[in-house]
């Protein structure tokens, strides 16, 4: 029987389906770069500015959702950004603000408020000053962190070096167990490693007793050894990769930590030397609001002690005279207005605001129906238009004074305050003894008495003299006082 040649027998090497099984070997068997460093080939992107944990993010976002988070953060963003620049303008301003310090000094006359405000003002300056200093030693503490952060992105920057040239040293022992492989696949010892594994039991017999047995199994022993060197190069590679990769992670990590906690200290150092501020402006101006009200006190009580001692001397004056003609002297009828308009309601014209009337201004004036000059004025107004009291005071209903009517009312002013009279009514409303203020309704207009027509017979007695004694200009005295319509 003829032995079939050796070469015919021997398998065909198919050099396609062994590289592929050679990549798929390396890929299985000693990981890619995914599995030597933990992360997907397409996130280790390893820059000074960024990180491992960033790209991983920025990786697992998908696009589309991507594009509606950046329209929603755009909106959010530009509040957060104006809300952020208005509290930079008012901590900026806060920077340079000092308090007004001549508004602590207490002045003669403070108000026990005014007095309570500067002290107030006084703490709050003190919680300034206080807020300026911790502002200075987070200031300090910042410089002193900014400086650590500049080492720790030293700290990265060899972090990331580091880890540039461990990705290296994992591509290259990769290349190498790859390139090992190939070699021995190549030089058919990975053939007669099929061989002496495979075939029937009567060639297996003739191969171990022929010389190549020992051959086979040296050639299958170095093989396993070098790959497993090589196997062990990579994955001894790819522990150093990660611990780099962890390195610059931390460093990183230790940078951000650095520098957020000084920012974060510094700003709120900030905010409160702002709040502070804010505080002893409020506390300014309402010193500043309580000086100005003690200020207008003052000048209020230096007007009415002048205006006090001006009544004084009409008082006086009033006291002075008597047994006065009708052609009294202005001078008296001034006096008399002045202490008028300054008594409580002041003066106010007898008749309504919206009655009709007509002013004869007959102060006087002779005529046929009295024995002297007219000793009052004349206002004419319908019958039954209410008569108010010109003045607060005492009402006397005098019933003996047949020219004014059934009655003749006098209303005596109080505290030197001129008598006013009131004629010719044909309604009375008050009592003798009333008291009644300024403007209050006493009676009607009539015609009783020694009269022609509808009116109000209307007096002013200074001194509370008889009819005859210290009359004065009604319309006179009621301009003065103010009380005389204008229009």
């Amino acid at each position: 029987m003829t032995r079939p040649d050796r070469a015919a027998r021997r398998p065909r090497r198919r050099r396609g389906t062994a590289a592929a099984a050679v990549v798929a070997l390396g890929l299985i068997g000693f990981g890619g770069v995914g599995d030597l460093g933990g992360t997907p080939a397409a996130a280790i992107e390893l820059t000074p500015g960024g990180s491992v944990r960033e790209a991983q993010q920025g990786a697992a976002t998908e696009p589309g959702q991507r594009g509606e988070d950046v329209s929603l953060h755009e909106h959010e963003g530009d509040d957060a950004a104006a809300r952020r620049a208005a509290e930079d303008r008012a901590l900026a301003m806060a920077a340079t603000w000092k308090p007004d310090m001549s508004l602590l000094a207490p002045h003669e006359g403070d108000s026990e408020a005014t007095a309570a405000l500067r002290a107030e003002l006084a703490d709050s300056v003190t919680s300034l000053r206080q807020a300026f200093t911790e502002h200075e030693k987070a200031l300090r503490r910042s410089d002193r962190a900014a400086r650590r952060l500049e080492a720790a992105r030293s700290d990265v920057a060899v972090a990331v070096l580091a880890t540039s040239a461990a990705r290296l040293q994992v591509q290259k022992d990769r290349d190498a167990l790859m390139a090992l492989m190939a070699e021995t696949y190549r030089n058919g010892s990975a053939g007669s490693l099929s061989l002496m594994l495979g075939g029937s039991s009567a060639d297996r017999d003739e191969r171990y007793a022929g010389e190549g047995l020992f051959s086979g199994l040296t050639l299958l022993s170095q093989m396993s050894s070098s790959q497993d060197d090589a196997l062990r190069t990579v994955r001894r590679s790819a522990r150093e990769l990660a611990r780099v990769q962890a390195a610059e992670e931390q460093a990183r990590d230790r940078a951000e930590q650095r520098d957020a906690s000084a920012a974060d200290a510094l700003r709120a150092a900030e905010r409160v030397r702002a709040s502070v501020v804010e505080e002893v402006e409020g506390i300014q101006d309402l010193v500043r609001q309580s000086v100005l009200r003690d200020e207008v006190k003052r000048r209020q009580a230096a007007a009415l002690a002048e205006r006090d001692a001006l009544l004084a001397e009409d008082r006086s004056f009033l006291e002075a005279f008597s047994g006065l003609s009708p052609a009294a002297s202005d001078e008296l009828m001034r006096a008399a207005a002045r202490l008028a308009a300054a008594s409580p309601g002041g003066v106010v014209f007898p008749l309504p605001e919206n009655a009709s009337w007509y002013d004869n201004d007959n102060w006087g004036g002779d005529g046929g129906l009295w024995a002297a000059g007219h000793t009052g004025d004349d206002f004419s107004a319908p019958c039954g238009t209410p008569v108010l009291a010109a003045t607060r005071g005492t009402v006397t209903v005098r019933t003996d004074q047949a020219w004014s009517g059934r009655w003749l009312v006098v209303v005596q002013g109080d505290d030197g305050v001129a008598a006013t009279w009131y004629a010719h009514m044909q309604e009375l409303l008050v009592a003798d003894g009333d008291r009644v203020k300024a403007g209050q309704r006493i009676g009607a207009v009539g015609t009783e008495g020694n009269s022609t027509g509808c009116h109000l017979h209307f007096e002013v007695h200074p001194l509370g003299g008889s009819i005859y004694e210290d009359n004065v200009d009604p319309v006179s005295f009621l301009r003065l006082s103010g009380a005389y319509p204008t229009a």
